[in-house]
């Protein structure tokens, strides 16, 4: 029955999809990335059940901004760490809350729940989530960790979905990947690497010359940590980035997708 429905909200879909399709253009900023097919076949011939065909279809022709990663749930403590988080920033919002509450400081990256427990009165904001995410993810290097801190916080171009997150279902976790060429490579073809007990079997680096001192400063007004400007500009360039030559046995195509190997 369930397919069924979802097998008429399709075929209503497309219809909707080809009627528009004969009079309009995409606006200006839109994606559309099915090849050259026309959209509706190319989406039905890639064999995904009818829910996840309807969903694609939904995402057909829209500003690339708006489309959001297709990540589905796997019930694992750190996919239930990122829903619950986004279920609580959404109820926030829409109760009023100011955005810079939920958004945290948009002039700095602030690190104190990376060094220390959460303490009643400590803000509930995207900053202190990705802190507590972060350095609960064993394994990583910790200036890969602080890196990291600063793209999920500030959601950077590095890890705004690509167009393989936009447009294929995939593990939550994959989305937590800094870098784009592993996320759309773990989409392409699944890789264990960031699921509890594993490891950052890669040896990512960002390259950091320096010592964690400088990458952190303290606030002169509120004594809180924050990321150093240097750091900061150090982590955000992709070209900083780069794994260790033993990630060729688990991803022999990352080289190609534009990601620096150690030798």
């Amino acid at each position: 029955e369930e397919d069924q429905k979802c097998s008429e909200f399709l075929k209503a879909i497309i219809k909707a999809d080809q009627a528009n399709h004969s009079g309009h253009v995409l606006p200006p900023g839109a994606v559309e990335g099915f090849g050259n097919l026309p959209l509706s076949s190319a989406v039905k011939a890639n064999h995904y059940p009818p829910a996840v065909q309807a969903r694609r279809l939904l995402n057909m022709r829209t500003e690339e901004y708006r489309l959001p990663s297709f990540m589905t749930s796997d019930g694992s403590p750190l996919s239930n760490i990122f829903y619950n988080y986004r279920d609580a920033a959404m109820e926030m919002l829409s109760n009023g809350v100011p955005s810079y509450q939920v958004l945290g400081p948009q002039d700095q990256i602030d690190l104190e729940l990376f060094f220390r427990d959460r303490q009643p009165g400590d803000a509930y904001d995207v900053h202190s989530w990705a802190c507590e995410l972060v350095k609960n993810i064993e394994g990583y290097d910790v200036f890969v960790q602080l890196a990291s801190c600063a793209l999920y916080a500030t959601y950077m171009r590095m890890i705004r979905p690509t167009k393989h997150q936009r447009l294929m279902p995939h593990r939550m976790n994959i989305d937590l990947v800094p870098h784009p060429g592993i996320r759309d490579a773990l989409i392409n073809r699944f890789r264990d690497w960031l699921s509890p007990d594993m490891t950052d079997t890669g040896g990512t680096s960002v390259g950091w010359p320096y010592s964690i001192e400088a990458a952190v400063d303290i606030c002169p007004l509120t004594g809180r940590r924050m990321l150093s400007r240097a750091f900061f500009e150090h982590a955000t360039n992709a070209a900083n980035w780069s794994l260790d030559k033993s990630i060729r046995a688990l991803f022999p195509e990352i080289e190609s997708m534009g990601f620096h190997i150690r030798d």
